[in-house]
């Protein structure tokens, strides 16, 4: 009697690793295309729009409604001026530097 091929959790994570680091490469590589012709912003949304439908459907439906819902509100409270302030600084530095004197001379 031959035993049943299964997927071993150890298995399951290699897979799930290759496929986030091929993945990853592909986004990486349609924003470094698109920021050529498109807005910083319009990027930033592309990458996030790629990868709900994936989250989406590694998720069990059930527990769609826990991905967006936190179960420590007050450090999210604490953390989201500096996520934003964090945000606004990156942008800032990248576009000084896209656009600014570095890139000219």
């Amino acid at each position: 009697m031959k035993a049943k091929a299964t997927l071993t959790d150890n298995l399951r994570g290699i897979l799930f690793l290759i496929a986030s680091v091929t993945c990853f490469g592909i986004v990486d590589g349609l924003s470094k295309m698109l920021i050529d012709t498109q807005s910083f912003g319009q990027v930033v949304l592309a990458r996030y729009a790629l990868a709900l439908p994936v989250l989406l459907a590694a998720t069990h439906p059930g527990k769609w409604k826990s991905l967006f819902q936190t179960q420590m509100v007050g450090w999210q409270i604490v953390l989201s001026p500096k996520r934003r302030s964090s945000f606004l600084q990156a942008r800032f530095w990248f576009l000084h530097f896209r656009g600014g004197c570095w890139a000219n001379g």
